[in-house]
């Protein structure tokens, strides 16, 4: 029996009320999906690469529209701004008054002087364009064969793409993308766990529901796999469950 809750909280109330019992595994839907997806790193690598390459789309679009990027040489820029002198400056100097940030920049390299009529958009270039480069590199280290490994961060909800760091949210992703096309891992995971009990269900991400449901829809001609859902949805806290 596989019960999967919203979070640690929950899940530690619940081994309180149940004890401790070999056949149930309680655990939080992120906890227990990285736990059940996390050696499938080849898999990971391509929903990596899939994502890494919606995000470029994403920042290349926001690059583009900004009125800083005309006439901009980004490679150029991307030199400059890589520089570690001027990082030390970006980060550490305040925004506000602007006028002090743009000054400070610009006494640092007069190159820039151009692009800060604006601070708030140079900022926001700057952050655009280094993402860019960075993820660029790493869709390049994936192509060549030469990935990092995918790692879950719990602790954060932020991805760190170029660093193969995913979020609550992009896990869900994967794990949905993933085992919705593979139908090993759909036997795999309905043969271990028969019985899903998902506790808090009116918080459950759509893509868990989805998940499951394509696990429902897989197991149907088997009559061996069973999902029970509990909550109140009077009870709902994000509005998104």
């Amino acid at each position: 029996i596989l019960c999967i809750t919203y979070t640690n909280a929950a899940k530690d109330e619940i081994l309180d009320r149940l004890g401790r019992n070999p056949s149930v595994v309680v655990s939080t839907i992120h906890e227990f999906l990285w736990g059940f997806i996390s050696n499938q790193q080849e898999l990971l690598i391509v929903e990596h690469k899939n994502k890494i390459i919606d995000e470029l789309s994403i920042v290349g679009q926001k690059i583009n529209e900004s009125s800083l990027s005309d006439n901009m040489n980004l490679v150029d820029f991307n030199t400059a701004i890589s520089n570690e002198g001027f990082l030390k400056v970006f980060y550490n100097t305040p925004t506000s008054p602007a006028k002090n940030f743009r000054d400070m920049i610009i006494a640092h390299n007069d190159y820039f002087s151009p692009y800060l009529s604006n601070a708030n958009k140079f900022i926001s270039i700057v952050n655009n364009v280094n993402k860019k480069f960075k993820l660029e590199e790493t869709l390049t280290d994936i192509e060549d064969k030469n990935s990092g490994k995918i790692v879950y961060n719990p602790i954060r909800n932020r991805d760190k793409l170029e660093n193969y760091v995913i979020s609550h949210d992009t896990l869900l992703l994967y794990c949905k993308k993933i085992i919705a096309n593979q139908n090993l891992l759909k036997r795999l995971f309905s043969d271990r766990y028969p019985y899903v009990l998902v506790d808090e269900y009116q918080d459950t991400d759509e893509k868990v529901i989805d998940l499951i449901n394509c696990l429902r829809e897989y197991s149907d001609s088997r009559k061996n796999f069973v999902i029970g859902f509990f909550g109140d949805a009077l009870q709902n806290i994000y509005g998104s469950g």
